[in-house]
Formats: C-alpha cells, sequence, structure tokens
C-alpha cells in the first residue's frame, strides 16, 4: 500500500500568500479610487470594513484548507493502522508455522540421535571407522536439535510462555556443572579458566535450568572465540545493587565492534569480524541469555576492546543466606580443563 504525505505547510503557505497579494493589490486599486470619488470619512469606513472582510476571508481560506488537510491526514492514518494491522497478522502467521515447523522437527531429530547413539554403543569395540562416522552424524543431528530448541524457548520466551522454577542454590555449583561438561572442548584449546569468587556460597533464587543454559551458551562462546592457548575468567559476587548477584564471563578472543554491542542479542545477528576460522552459530545464543537473564528481573550487557576480548555480564537476584559469614573480597583461582576445570577458592 502506497500513500502519498499531502505537504501541509508548504501547500498551505503558496495559497494563502497568493491569495493575500490579490487581495492587499485590489484593496490599493479600490483605495485609490476612493481617494478621488469620496470625501475622507468614507474612505476611511470603507477601507476600514474592506480591510476585516479580507482578515475574514484570510481566516476561512486557513480554515478551509487546514480542515482539508485534516481530513487527509485522518485518512492517510486511518490507511497506515489497517497496513499495520495486516503487517501484524503476517508476523503472527509467520511465527505460528515457524513455530509448528520447528516442533515437529524435534521428534524425528530424537529418533535420529537415539538410534545413533545405540548404533554408536554397539560399534564401539568393532569398528573405529564406522564409529566415527556415528559419531560425526550424532554431532550434526545434536547440533540441528539444539538449534531446533532453541527457536523454540525463544519463542516461548518472547511470548511470556515459559514458566520459571525458581529455588535457592549456590551459583558455584551451576558454575561447577557447566565447566565440567565444556572440558573436553577447553582441553582441546588447552584454555586456562581463572574463577574469581567470594569466600563463601552465593545463593541465588532462579530458574537452575535456566542460569545453568545461560552460563553454557556465554561460555560456549568464550571458548569459541578465545585462541588456542588463552585464558577465561569467570567472576560472581554479590552486586552494589542490594537484592542482586552479578555474573561475568570474560574471553581473551578478537573483541567486539562498537556497532554490535547491542545488535548481539536481537535475534540471528552475528558478528561477522569474529567469523574467521570459527565455527558459525545460529545467532540465537545471546538472544536466549538476554531473555532468560530479562525473565528473572536482572539484565545482560556486554563489554569489549577490540584485539583484546569481552566481557559478558549479566545480574540474577540473590537469595537471603543467614548462615553467609567472612569476608565478600574475591580470590583468585587458576585451573585447567586438565585439573578438573574448577576449584572453588578460599582464603
Amino acid at each position: 500500500m502506497s500513500v502519498e504525505t499531502p505537504k501541509l505547510p508548504d501547500m498551505l503557505k503558496v495559497k494563502v500568500a497568493a491569495v493575500t497579494l490579490t487581495l492587499f493589490g485590489l484593496t490599493q486599486v479600490i483605495n485609490h479610487w476612493l481617494m478621488i470619488r469620496m470625501p475622507m470619512p468614507v474612505q476611511h469606513l470603507v477601507a476600514f470594513w474592506m480591510e476585516v472582510g479580507i482578515a475574514l476571508f484570510v481566516a476561512g481560506l486557513v480554515y478551509w484548507n487546514l480542515s482539508r488537510y485534516r481530513r487527509e491526514l485522518e485518512a492517510l492514518n486511518a490507511a497506515l493502522t489497517r497496513k499495520n494491522e495486516e503487517l501484524q497478522k503476517l508476523n503472527v502467521q509467520k511465527d505460528e508455522l515457524t513455530a509448528m515447523i520447528v516442533h515437529d522437527l524435534r521428534n524425528p531429530l530424537t529418533s535420529i540421535i537415539s538410534g545413533l547413539q545405540f548404533l554408536e554403543e554397539r560399534l564401539e569395540q568393532q569398528n573405529a571407522k564406522d564409529t566415527e562416522f556415528i559419531r560425526i552424524a550424532l554431532d550434526g543431528a545434536t547440533e540441528m536439535l539444539t538449534m531446533v530448541n532453541s527457536l523454540l524457548d525463544v519463542a516461548k520466551l518472547e511470548a511470556g510462555e515459559m514458566p520459571l522454577h525458581r529455588s535457592r542454590f549456590d551459583l558455584a555449583e551451576a558454575v561447577a556443572q557447566v565447566l565440567e561438561l565444556t572440558n573436553w572442548t577447553a582441553e582441546q584449546k588447552q584454555l586456562t579458566f581463572n574463577i574469581v569468587c567470594p569466600d563463601h556460597p552465593v545463593w541465588v533464587e532462579a530458574d537452575r535450568e535456566l542460569t545453568f543454559r545461560v552460563l553454557s551458551n556465554l561460555l560456549g562462546n568464550a571458548i569459541r572465540f578465545t585462541p588456542f592457548g588463552g585464558q577465561i575468567s569467570l567472576w560472581w559476587y554479590p552486586s552494589q545493587t542490594p537484592g542482586w548477584v552479578e555474573v561475568a564471563v570474560q574471553d581473551t578472543g578478537p573483541g567486539i565492534p562498537e556497532g554490535y554491542r547491542k545488535k548481539i542479542f536481537e535475534k540471528f545477528v552475528t558478528v561477522q569480524g569474529r567469523r574467521e576460522g570459527v565455527k558459525a552459530s545460529t545467532g540465537l545464543g545471546l538472544t536466549f541469555c538476554k531473555l532468560a537473564v530479562e525473565a528473572h528481573g536482572g539484565r545482560i550487557w556486554v563489554e569489549s576492546e577490540m584485539g583484546r576480548g569481552s566481557t559478558f555480564f549479566f545480574t540474577l537476584p540473590a537469595a537471603s543466606n543467614k548462615e553467609e559469614t567472612g569476608s565478600l573480597s574475591p580470590v583468585l583461582q587458576e585451573s585447567t580443563p586438565q585439573d578438573g576445570g574448577y576449584q572453588h577458592g578460599g582464603h
């Protein structure tokens, strides 16, 4: 639908100026004729009423034009409203179709993965080559299933339809689980982890599964973009804002251009400058992190320096801990994947 916007000020000014000039010229001619034909008092009286008439005529012309333009604007606004409603309906239909397709993909992918896992167990001791091919197929199917689940979960979070199963847990436990999961990948790149945390448990009141997935996504990105032999830092501590805990994951990768530091949390956005030599992603991981953190009332952001790396921060609601004692000063622990990934430090 194409609707031309009327240029109200310019058109109105031209019309009013043209009419005013015409009437002004006519008034001068009449005044000149009156000066010749009529006495002075009559001249003043006629000139006065002529000026009043011209003013009323110009005011009426302005009002008529404004009324016409108002009607045109109302029609334009109605057309844009209809267009917007049509676009919203199409967007809803697109989302519904995408959700249906993605949902229907999950079941066959799950069956493929189960079958490949069964074959892998049967052939593991018999034929190393066949096992390798099955492992490749299994990794591909698992990655596809992860993409499908990410699409479904992002859609649920956007619609506010994903329930939060809040519980009280020590954030160090979730970090340890994530480090254990990513241990093999980090070991292949000989990465070192620096863990910074208080010398006592930091309790949060959050959905444990969503928290685990947020940490897993952020740590997975850090491993992906940190070069061979690099360093990844994780730290968490009570925030300066009462009632919140702040978590950070830092890599030593190439960094994120300033223009992308807000866009990367949008769906399907990837930073082209970070892609060289790095396996591409769907651009949904950080979107999921943002929606999951905001579902808890927290926030997520990134600080980055080109050539130095990036640090992703997010906050979670803190849980009260009456037994908590000791200093809040962080301690630095270094570990490598060979050490088991995570060490909880103390003074």
